[in-house]
């Protein structure tokens, strides 16, 4: 197999909303040129405009078989590849996934400097924004050219320098990158209603904001001005959750009422920029590309979403006041014409892992039997031995059963549990919270030895390497680098008090021990817990996933432990079945872990 590297320059201007970040690729490739192409690898080190490029490339280069395209974004310049050259063959390479699935950063930038020891100055293009490029003087274009040509050979060393990822996990970053282009339908007429409710909405709490002409609207500062004039008291903190704002705001109707305006203002702002940012991505035949990324999340290899971030929509409605108009943004997301959707979601999947990862069979066992496992963990408790379901005969116990399981199961202290049970509508106060800790502890020694196994793991790798190397069923690795220790000020999630403590921070990302998305702070035996159980469920997912598509059931997007498929009407209960059997079917790697799903059909994407 011959490889090549293909990397294109293309116009943007961030004034005029031109460029992939706000079109998204298939309308920035739709309405905008490439003006020059590199091409490196086999026998190959060239640059030049596009319609040298075509003589150079004849359709036969990019039809054969026997070669191989990468790019550090294989989605971009393939796309803009096609467009020039229609003929391919399927499927090009991303060197960016590449270096996700080893933990490297994000940009080709970062991995060149961690990989290569090399920086590389991205000013020139910079320097490209807003700028066409045959107005450039003849110097300033080859300049340009030497640019897109040391880019190219870069991503080419690297390419070299980097190690290959499993089959599967390729395949799975391929998926990733097909449902990415394949994209997803959006009900423009509605979001186009939706838009319209929402900008009258709007502007009538703009105008109840007294400092609307001379401040922020949402800024502090005119809070302040407004609250100093009508004599009221500003809690710290203005976040909805926080203790001391909803204290105060219960005893003073003014700061209730002026918080209520802020907060709905904002809702109806942030809703209208999710409209704008769907409808320039959205094409002329209403499909909207996503931005799912491949290991999103490098040491769980969770997908994240870029652009309009489907995983992350409103679980529930935003209702306009008393107009009873709603505004959901899933709703927003529909199957084409003649499918439906087929949502089946991983029924506890996180506590089962837990549970297979720490050997819990009595606990298995009871779901093997159908028990959810909130049920079979208030049974084994002796909480619960009705006749009837747990969900059914007490549903508070049900509910407090939740918090315990996924929270406490992952060394969650007194005050975080306490904090995440009241989430849940659970009220209790910080000695309750300490006495149910404690005795969900006592009951599952395996699971605190399990903490303290992984505590070990990492005490010797902070000592060793400073990275915790932990092998996963699957054969691949989960790893966390830079391991620093501290003695620092954190806060004791027992007590809810700051204390000073050594503590062992890491990063999920080589080469990058601070970064926002890479920084592990206060890891210990739970962290490592959670982030196991986390890796086992996404690989069990994309497992499904590549399955489902290989049966014939096109996964359009798949969020956190769902799936979203479009079957065909009227072939809803064949589907149901097909999938149901995939879903449920325990992989090789851990054929003793009970897999259960709870299945939905709908026309949009839903809950």
């Amino acid at each position: 197999m011959k490889q090549f590297v293909v990397d294109f320059e293309t116009y943007y201007s961030k004034a005029d909303g031109i460029g992939v970040t706000d079109q998204g690729i298939l309308n920035y490739a739709r309405t905008q040129d490439a003006y020059m192409v590199s091409v490196v690898g086999h026998n190959s080190e060239w640059v030049g405009t596009i319609a040298e490029a075509r003589q150079q490339f004849p359709d036969s280069f990019w039809a054969d078989p026997g070669n191989e395209f990468w790019a550090a974004n294989a989605n971009f310049d393939e796309t803009f590849a096609r467009k020039y050259w229609p003929v391919h063959p399927a499927g090009w390479q991303c060197l960016l996934d590449l270096a996700a699935g080893q933990q490297l950063p994000k940009s080709v930038g970062d991995v060149a400097r961690v990989v290569l020891n090399h920086k590389v100055d991205k000013s020139l293009r910079a320097g490209m924004n807003g700028v066409r490029y045959e107005t450039l003087p003849e110097d300033q274009k080859k300049g340009l050219v030497e640019y897109c040509l040391n880019d190219a050979k870069i991503e080419w060393e690297l390419l070299k320098k980097l190690r290959p990822i499993s089959t599967t996990e390729k395949r799975v970053a391929a998926h990733t990158r097909m449902t990415n282009l394949r994209g997803i339908m959006v009900d423009y007429d509605l979001i186009q209603r939706d838009r319209e409710r929402l900008l009258a909405y709007r502007d009538d709490y703009e105008k109840r904001i007294p400092w609307r002409d001379d401040y922020a609207m949402t800024g502090r500062k005119g809070l302040a001005v407004w609250a100093q004039a009508e004599g009221v008291t500003l809690p710290e903190s203005l976040a909805k959750g926080d203790d001391e704002c909803l204290e105060m705001a219960s005893k003073d109707p003014k700061l209730a009422a002026m918080l209520d305006i802020l907060r709905k203002y904002k809702k109806a702002n942030s809703l209208l920029e999710k409209i704008r940012a769907i409808v320039d991505r959205t094409t002329p035949d209403s499909v909207m590309p996503m931005e799912l990324r491949y290991c999103g999340a490098r040491h769980t290899r969770r997908w994240s979403s870029a652009g309009v971030n489907i995983q992350n929509l409103d679980k529930a409605p935003f209702t306009l006041d008393d107009t009873g108009y709603s505004i959901w943004p899933r709703k927003w997301l529909i199957a084409r014409p003649g499918k439906i959707f087929l949502m089946p979601d991983f029924a506890q999947i996180e506590p089962r892992a837990l549970a297979w990862a720490t050997r819990n069979t009595e606990l298995l066992d009871l779901v093997r039997k159908g028990f959810v496992i909130y049920e079979a963990a208030a049974r084994i408790a002796g909480l619960w031995s009705g006749d009837v379901p747990l969900k059914k005969g007490n549903p508070a116990l049900y509910t407090a059963m939740k918090p315990r399981e996924i929270g406490l199961g992952y060394r969650m202290g007194a005050q975080r549990y306490m904090e995440t049970a009241a989430s849940y509508g659970i009220k209790m106060d910080l000695e309750q919270a300490e006495k149910e800790k404690t005795e969900w502890r006592a009951r599952n020694p395996k699971i605190v030895q399990f903490w303290a196994q992984m505590d070990r793991e990492l005490r010797t790798s902070l000592m060793k390497d400073r990275i915790l190397d932990i092998q996963m069923p699957t054969g691949d690795h989960m790893k966390l680098f830079h391991l620093t220790s501290w003695v620092k000020k954190v806060l004791n999630e027992d007590t809810g008090k700051p204390e000073m403590r050594s503590s062992i921070s890491g990063a999920s990302v080589y080469g990058d021990p601070y970064g926002h998305d890479s920084l592990r702070a206060n890891i210990h035996g739970g962290t490592i817990t959670e982030n196991i159980c986390q890796r086992l469920s996404r690989d069990i997912t994309a497992e499904k996933v590549l399955a489902l598509e290989d049966a014939g059931l096109p996964v359009v997007f798949h969020s956190h432990d769902e799936a979203i498929m479009e079957v065909d009407m009227g072939r809803q209960a064949e589907a149901e079945a097909a999938a149901t059997e995939i879903m449920t079917t325990s992989p090789a790697w851990c054929p003793d872990l009970p897999i259960g799903i709870d299945c939905k059909f709908s026309p949009h994407y839903t809950k």
